[in-house]
């Protein structure tokens, strides 16, 4: 068996497009089909088309889930003389859509993640000892749960930034829809707006099916296909009610499901049990320790410690942002609620405040960022304004608050994302040692 470690030289990135086309010229039906499965995608799931299109389909899902490296393995495995070198390039590919990045004020973990992924990579060099090879393979089923684990949240991390690129496409159609009818040029923009708009509900509907979602889950991807067709029918007879219903339905998907896929994201990511591998981690360290001389281990010993502490850091810190999310969810949905009343009257505010206060003051415990000192101020300037009583100044403060919890939960929110989106680059590593450890048994 080929071994699966896979080591790409630094400024070099696996080329996508050569990938796909290998696989194309040198796969037929049914090994294609084996290939998906060996990588754990659903054949029935890709798009329906000739081998090209599969082929094509199923390096972008690799892609997008930052596991193009196993889809290069297990190529090799079927084609052992393949030369995966050639597939190497200078210059990273625009990968089939964009996922939205955090900003720059956002921090990043690359460094730490290139620990934890070089300390998870090099155990492979650890197979060689009957023994090691023992103690790795009793942690084999924990190295593939967390894998899966961390795949769960990228579907989620998938979806919610399909929902963010849709909802732009959504604002332009939207837009155009209110120049009509006194402008019929507006037909001539939604005429070039609308297949970038169908290529976004279409990413949306594949990738909800390839992450194989409850199909409670799954309704809203039947309002987009229905949003599609009344958008298809509105452009062939320019008829505005089908565009009305058009950009209804998509407003109806927009509106309710990006908060809850949020919501599922940050579940999924809070059942994470990063500390679980830390403790493998640590056993294979100290089995290490007691065969250094016998293994010559110790430059391992070292890279393992390193992930080790570096994987500790990023348990840490994603307790941390989840309990911080999920703090200001119960905000912000105590405010909304509130906010429904505060026309009429402005009791509601003055009896939940009680409530409010607390939730505020309860942030500071968590986090000592810049954010929490913003919310704060914000809650006391509305504080003074119900102890005064002006309800003119008590609304205007209030909407005030509710802006800055607001960029509060969305920074929090992008912190979150951005340390999902480093997590893939562990699952990555672990489905190469787990993928090796698998065909060494086989052996």
């Amino acid at each position: 068996m080929t071994s699966g470690q896979l080591i790409i030289p630094e400024g070099k990135y696996i080329s996508p497009t050569k990938l796909k086309q290998f696989i194309v010229t040198a796969f037929s039906d049914n090994e294609l089909r084996d290939l998906c499965f060996e990588v754990r995608v659903d054949y029935e799931s890709l798009p329906p088309g000739g081998k090209a299109d599969k082929a094509r389909e199923l390096v972008s899902y690799m892609e997008r889930n930052q596991r193009l490296s196993i889809l290069v393995v297990v190529v090799r495995q079927y084609r052992p003389q393949f030369d995966w070198v050639s597939l190497l390039t200078d210059q990273q590919e625009e990968i089939s859509f964009p996922i939205v990045t955090p900003p720059a004020s956002i921090p990043r973990m690359g460094h730490e993640t290139q620990l934890i992924s070089k300390g998870i990579t090099t155990l492979v060099h650890l197979l060689r000892s009957p023994e090691m090879r023992t103690v790795l393979v009793a942690f084999q089923t924990d190295f593939q749960a967390t894998s899966d684990q961390i795949k769960n949240v990228n579907i989620y991390k998938q979806l919610h930034d399909l929902m963010q690129q849709l909802e732009n496409r959504y604002f332009l159609l939207y837009n155009d829809q209110r120049r009509l009818p006194d402008d019929d040029a507006a037909w001539d923009s939604i005429l070039l707006n609308e297949p970038e708009l169908r290529g976004k509900i279409d990413d949306l509907v594949l990738a909800a099916m390839q992450g194989e979602l409850d199909a409670t889950e799954m309704r809203w991807t039947s309002q987009l296909e229905e949003a599609k067709r009344e958008l298809t029918t509105a452009i062939e007879s320019f008829e505005l009610e089908n565009l009305k219903s058009a950009t209804r339905l998509i407003y109806r998907v927009l509106n309710r499901q990006p908060s809850r896929i949020n919501a599922q994201l940050v579940t999924t990511a809070g059942n994470l049990r990063l500390d679980g591998l830390v403790a493998a981690l640590q056993t294979i360290k100290e089995k290490l320790a007691n065969m250094e001389a016998a293994l010559s281990a110790q430059e391992l010993i070292e890279q393992n410690e390193k992930a080790i502490a570096a994987l500790s850091r990023m348990d840490i810190q994603l307790k941390a942002l989840i309990q911080e999310h999920n703090a200001l969810q119960e905000l912000d949905d105590e405010l909304r609620r509130v906010e429904a009343t505060l026309l009429q009257s402005v009791d509601e505010l003055e009896d939940a405040w009680y409530d409010i206060q607390p939730m505020v003051k309860g942030l500071s415990d968590l986090s000592q960022e810049s954010w929490v000192e913003g919310t704060q101020k914000a809650a006391d300037e509305l504080d003074a304004a119900l102890s005064a009583g002006n309800v003119v100044v008590i609304r205007r403060t209030f909407r005030r608050f509710r802006s800055q919890v607001g960029r509060s939960f969305r920074l929090v929110d992008m912190q979150t994302l951005a340390l999902c989106q480093e997590l893939q680059e562990v699952g990555g590593s672990l489905d190469l040692l787990s993928l090796d450890l698998l065909w060494r048994g086989f052996q």
